[in-house]
């Protein structure tokens, strides 16, 4: 018999509405789910080996501008 993985999960509230567009955005252009984007940038940012970069220096790479502004 083999061992079940188990899964958590997470609930963003108060996402900023450019951020979810942009997410929408990048997702469509990869065809994939958001769920499934955001587990991957999840994943990668945890994995990373530790840096000077923080989560919002992470994300302002993934995504870049929207509007002009580092979203």
């Amino acid at each position: 018999m083999t061992a079940r993985r188990s899964y958590g999960n997470i609930t963003t509230r108060n996402l900023n509405d450019d951020v979810k567009a942009r997410l929408q955005m990048h997702t469509a252009e990869k065809n994939r789910f958001m769920q499934d984007e955001a587990r991957i940038i999840l994943r990668e940012s945890v994995s990373r080996k530790p840096s000077s970069q923080n989560l919002t220096e992470i994300f302002k790479s993934h995504f870049g501008l929207v509007y002009g502004k580092y979203v």
